[in-house]
């Protein structure tokens, strides 16, 4: 769906930072202006008016979405099709975001004498409004009932691989439209890489298990961790560590007000974890955005100035890695409100 109101945001930046049209190639950002997540199509907005560029391929998609036979464009060539409509309304300054766009298609960019503006759509996009916010509300739901249902078949003898497949299945029984990124799934001295690569190691007994997981519903995305223990009865070990990053998770959370910077966040969680002498084996950041990438502003980690407010949606999810023996990790996604935090990642 052609999302016009947001199509008027960027028009009134547009003009505001004195350009005349902005040419848009970023997935992540033509997907929030049209709805659509897909590669094959260039978007143009100028002060007062858009254009979707595409091909023969993708139009009757446009047509779908409402979008009027004079706002599409169609050729195979983009570039051409960018060069006339430039020619027709005589602009003279058109913006694009050089980080968002393939380095040889910047080059041309840049020696046609178009402005970079990097990451252009990031203030409009940090902020979420009411349908995206229900999207990623969605999303988490789905994620906190993958998670209940994936602590409950965790049992020795399962590969970790075999882990992971049964959440993909589930997430996409409880309509996920898919993953957000590959399952995590790290048991036993796995559980201290942070970012470990699903394998085929076999869970054990009394091995620390960690789930970081997460889906897609209607291009939105979720983003939760936990840390298990296969036995009866945790290890003391597992017991102190765990006690720890739940509180520095909490304080983390309750932290949260309008108005603070990011590294404000990310200081309430780790000075938890440096409080019990263990600040070296916390090793990233504190969070990140969630939207339409997994990983986008604000930044929530130790020099982070990013400026958090309502609407935003993050994750906290401190971690201490004990190399070689078990790490623990506990992550919710969160959004900003007036008052503070609510977390998303509940059933």
């Amino acid at each position: 769906m052609i999302q016009t109101n947001r199509i008027k945001n960027l028009s009134k930046m547009i003009t505001s930072e004195n350009l005349e049209a902005f040419v848009i190639t970023f997935i992540p950002d033509l997907t929030y202006l049209c709805g659509v997540a897909m590669e094959g199509y260039w978007m143009v907005i100028s002060r007062n008016r858009y254009w979707i560029i595409t091909n023969k391929l993708l139009d009757g998609a446009f047509v779908d979405l409402g979008v009027p036979s004079e706002r599409l464009l169609v050729k195979m060539n983009f570039k051409e099709l960018l060069e006339g409509l430039i020619q027709k309304y005589g602009w003279t300054k058109v913006g694009f975001d050089g980080e968002g766009t393939p380095y040889s298609l910047g080059k041309f960019f840049e020696e046609k004498g178009y402005v970079n503006c990097p990451k252009f759509l990031a203030s409009l996009r940090v902020s979420k409004d009411k349908e995206e916010i229900s999207a990623v509300r969605r999303a988490c739901q789905i994620t906190a009932k993958t998670m209940d249902f994936i602590s409950k078949k965790l049992k020795p003898g399962l590969k970790e691989s075999e882990m992971a497949l049964m959440i993909e299945y589930h997430m996409r029984t409880q309509g996920a439209d898919k993953i957000g990124f590959d399952p995590i799934v790290g048991s036993g001295p796995n559980s201290a890489v942070p970012h470990h690569r699903t394998g085929d190691r076999k869970i054990k007994a009394e091995d620390t298990v960690v789930i970081d997981i997460g889906c897609v519903w209607k291009n939105y995305c979720s983003d939760m961790t936990r840390t298990f223990y296969v036995g009866k009865k945790p290890s003391d070990l597992f017991r102190k560590v765990h006690s720890i990053v739940a509180e520095a998770q909490t304080a983390g959370v309750q932290k949260i007000q309008n108005g603070l910077a990011g590294r404000d966040v990310d200081l309430a969680c780790r000075s938890v974890v440096e409080r019990e002498g263990m600040g070296e084996l916390f090793t990233h950041g504190t969070g990140h955005g969630v939207g339409i990438e997994i990983h986008e502003p604000p930044w929530i980690r130790s020099k982070s100035e990013n400026v958090i407010g309502p609407g935003m949606i993050i994750t906290v999810e401190p971690g201490i890695y004990l190399d070689g023996r078990l790490g623990v990790r506990i992550e919710d996604t969160v959004l900003v409100t007036a008052k503070g935090a609510e977390i998303l990642t509940k059933p």
